[in-house]
């Protein structure tokens, strides 16, 4: 997307560094493994540098970008302990320099558990996810199917009413996004909720007061999930969800 149409070059590269005190490097002295993604595209100018990294934000038309994908980066970089930092100039390029501190021993790793069978009548481990953002909606999709979940997609929020109407026992809970084409969240749950009462649900957004949510977001089994969020908090808001539906008992 940087480069466009015309041709041009990206450049990966990986080396090992010694930050120091005094080098410019928002992280703490240490050695680190440098990450670096260059290219010599159309490059950005200050005022776009400074928001790079908030939510939402982008360059790109309506319907080509979120605006989720360098806040997800810087996220999961400082989770990690590092640090990212960006140089551009207009009609020049970019350099994306990610600093990730240096293990010197062996990592242990745990898989994700699966999550424990469901007691809902008629629940099959079937999620309905209502998501306009292809990406987003994929990604939510292969989290879920590797907790071994199955997964039913939609692409706005009429679509997921008209799946949920049709077999409304059929879903041990629903996944939807806040902001959608023809029937947005609220709507989206004011429908599963008047055809399923406890049916759990998980809303996706940063805004909801915007849409008048004061009331639908108070629901017994409705939790919310701020975007952007990673998998493991995706997961997490399913099991308390999952739980609590299963002890038929409240937050």
């Amino acid at each position: 997307h940087a480069i466009g149409a015309k041709q041009g070059k990206i450049t990966l590269s990986a080396r090992l560094t010694q930050v120091r005190v005094g080098d410019g490097v928002c992280c703490s002295p240490g050695e680190y493994v440098c990450l670096t993604v260059a290219d010599n595209g159309s490059g950005m100018d200050e005022a776009t540098i400074t928001k790079i990294f908030d939510p939402f934000f982008t360059t790109k038309p309506q319907g080509e970008g979120t605006g989720l994908g360098l806040s997800i980066v810087h996220g999961v970089v400082h989770q990690h302990g590092g640090t990212i930092s960006v140089h551009s100039a207009l009609g020049v390029g970019s350099r994306f320099d990610i600093f990730l501190p240096v293990a010197r021993q062996q990592v242990s790793t745990t898989a994700i558990a699966p999550l424990p069978g469901f007691t809902l009548q008629g629940a099959r481990r079937k999620v309905l996810i209502a998501e306009d953002e292809g990406p987003i909606r994929r990604v939510i999709a292969h989290v879920l199917k590797n907790a071994g979940f199955e997964v039913e997609l939609c692409e706005d929020g009429q679509a997921a009413s008209d799946r949920f109407a049709a077999a409304p026992n059929s879903f041990a809970l629903v996944i939807t996004d806040l902001s959608m084409p023809r029937r947005n969240g609220l709507e989206l749950i004011r429908d599963l909720q008047a055809r399923r009462q406890n049916v759990p649900i998980v809303l996706m957004s940063g805004d909801v007061q915007r849409y008048g949510g004061d009331n639908v977001v108070q629901g017994r089994y409705l939790l919310q999930l701020a975007k952007p969020f990673l998998p493991d908090e995706l997961l997490a808001v399913v099991r308390k969800l999952v739980e609590s539906q299963e002890a038929n008992t409240g937050f």
